[in-house]
C-alpha cells in the first residue's frame, strides 16, 4: 500500500502550481537542489566516510552539531553534508558543521537515486524525525545504513493516526538505529514501526548542543549599556498573543511602578509588518519601543523589539529572566533549554504540547507555567517577585540549568560510529 499511496501523494504535489510562499520555495529549491548535489560531489567527494545529516530546517540541523562535533574527532577527514526542506535554513546554511549544506532533493525515485550515486554516503542520518520514505528506502536498497538522532514524536503528531501511520510504517521499519529523546518518545517510535531492538533511549543530543554552544558576544555588544540598568526578561520566539500578555503586564508594572525592569522582546517571525505590529500593541499600553538591529538603544527606553535575525540564544546571556513563546498557541512551545543553559528562569504559557524540556524545567522547580486565564496578571506577579529577589530568581535560574541533560551526543556519536563502520559502503 506504501509506494502506490506515497507515489500518488507526491505526484500530485508536484502538479499543483505553488505561485509564492514557503512551499513554493521549498519545491523549488529542491528540485533545483539536484544538479547541485551532483556537481558539490564530482569535486569535493573524497574516500573518506560522509554522513549526510537531514533536518527540516534550522533547529534540526543545529541540534546534530554536538554529535558531528564528536564524529569528526573520533573520524579523521570525515565529510559532512546537511539538507533541509524549509526555505528559513538557506540564511544559517554558513552555521551548519559540515561539508555543505542545500535544499534535500524532491522525493522522486531517479532524483534520489542519481544524488545518492554521486554522494556515495556512509550514512543517512534524520535529526529529531523528518523522515523522507524515498531517500530512505533508496538508501536502504543500496545497503546504506539510516539513523535519527534526537528522535522525538508529539503525542498529538498526525503520523500517528492509524491511516497515516500504516502507511509510513514501512518505511519506519528500515531504520537501523533510533535514539529516542525520552521512554515515551521510544514507544511511540516502536508503535510508528521502528523495531525495538533498533531503539535506545538517549536523551536530547540539543542539551549538548546548547550547553556547548559558543555565545557570539559582538553581535550583541550594542545592548551591553542598555541591559546594566535593571534586570531585563528577555521574550524569545514570540507570537502576537504572547506579546499582547507581555505588554499588558509590562505595562501594570511599570505604572504601579512595583519594580524595576525593562523588557526585550523577539518576535519569532522578524518581518516588517511583525516588528510593526509589536510596536503597535506596545503604543497601545502606552509603552515606547524602540526597534534594535544593532545600534545601541536609547538609554530611556524600557522595551527593545528585535529586529535582527540569528542572535536570539546569544541574547538570553543578557536577561535575568526568560519568557518562551508559543505556549498558547497550537503549534506548541518554543525552545526553552537555551534560556536555561545560561541559568535562567522561564515563563511560558499553559500549552506545553511536545515540549518534554519545559516539564522538565517545571519538576526542577526553574519555570512557571501561565495559566490560560487570567495570564497578563499571573505574568505580572512571577515576573514582579523575581525582578525584586535576586536570591529567588538566581535560585530558579540554577534549578533551570540543572534540569538540563548531557551525554546524548556522545551515545548517539558512538551509535553512530559502529553504522558507519559496518556500511557496505565504506570499504569501496
Amino acid at each position: 500500500m506504501f509506494p502506490f499511496l506515497y507515489r500518488v501523494a507526491s505526484a500530485s504535489a508536484r502538479t499543483v502550481p505553488f505561485q509564492r510562499g514557503k512551499l513554493a520555495s521549498s519545491f523549488a529549491g529542491r528540485r533545483a537542489s539536484v544538479p547541485r548535489w551532483i556537481e558539490w560531489a564530482s569535486l569535493n567527494r573524497t574516500k573518506s566516510p560522509l554522513i549526510w545529516v537531514h533536518g527540516a530546517s534550522v533547529g534540526e540541523n543545529l541540534s546534530a552539531t554536538a554529535v558531528v562535533t564528536r564524529l569528526r574527532s573520533a573520524v579523521p577527514g570525515l565529510q559532512v553534508v546537511h539538507s533541509y526542506t524549509s526555505p528559513s535554513a538557506i540564511p544559517w546554511r554558513e552555521t551548519f558543521d559540515g561539508c555543505r549544506a542545500d535544499f534535500l532533493p524532491p522525493e522522486e525515485p531517479d532524483a534520489i537515486a542519481r544524488v545518492l550515486a554521486a554522494m556515495r554516503p556512509d550514512l543517512i542520518a534524520f535529526s529529531r524525525g523528518d523522515i523522507w520514505p524515498v531517500l530512505t528506502r533508496t538508501a536502504a536498497a543500496s545497503g546504506i545504513p539510516v539513523a535519527v538522532i534526537g528522535g522525538t514524536v508529539n503525542p498529538s503528531s498526525l503520523r500517528l493516526w492509524p491511516l497515516i501511520r500504516n502507511t509510513l510504517t514501512p518505511t519506519y521499519r528500515l531504520v537501523d538505529w533510533l535514539g529516542a529523546v525520552s521512554r515515551e518518545d521510544a514507544d511511540r517510535w516502536s508503535a510508528l514501526g521502528v523495531s525495538a531492538q533498533s531503539i535506545d533511549v538517549t536523551g536530547d543530543p540539543r542539551h549538548d548542543q546548547v550547553l556547548e554552544r559558543h555565545t557570539d558576544i559582538g553581535s550583541i555588544s550594542s545592548l551591553f549599556q542598555w541591559c546594566g540598568e535593571s534586570p531585563v526578561l528577555v521574550a524569545g520566539s514570540t507570537d502576537k498573543r504572547d506579546e499582547e500578555i507581555l505588554l499588558h503586564a509590562f505595562a501594570q508594572i511599570v505604572s504601579s511602578n512595583t519594580c524595576c525592569t525593562r523588557l526585550m522582546i523577539v518576535p519569532h517571525e522578524n518581518s516588517r509588518s511583525r516588528i510593526d505590529h509589536v510596536r503597535g500593541v506596545a503604543h497601545r499600553h502606552d509603552i515606547t519601543a524602540e526597534v534594535w538591529n544593532g545600534a545601541p538603544p536609547a538609554q530611556g527606553t524600557r522595551c527593545v523589539i528585535v529586529e535582527k535575525m540569528g542572535v536570539l540564544a546569544d541574547l538570553y546571556a543578557l536577561g535575568e529572566i526568560a519568557y518562551v513563546g508559543g505556549g498558547f498557541g497550537r503549534k506548541g512551545l518554543h525552545t526553552v533549554i537555551e534560556p536555561a543553559a545560561f541559568a535562567l528562569p522561564v515563563i511560558a504559557g499553559p500549552e506545553q504540547t511536545g515540549s518534554p524540556d519545559f516539564q522538565f524545567l517545571l519538576n526542577a522547580r526553574g519555570s512557571v507555567a501561565l495559566p490560560r486565564e487570567d495570564a497578563a496578571k499571573a505574568l505580572q506577579r512571577t515576573w514582579t517577585d523575581w525582578a525584586n529577589d535576586a536570591q529567588m530568581r538566581t535560585q530558579a535560574g540554577l534549578r533551570a540549568r540543572q534540569a538540563l541533560q548531557q551525554g546524548a551526543a556522545t551515545t548517539t556519536a558512538v551509535a553512530l560510529l559502529r553504522l558507519i563502520s559496518s556500511s557496505s559502503t565504506v570499504n569501496r
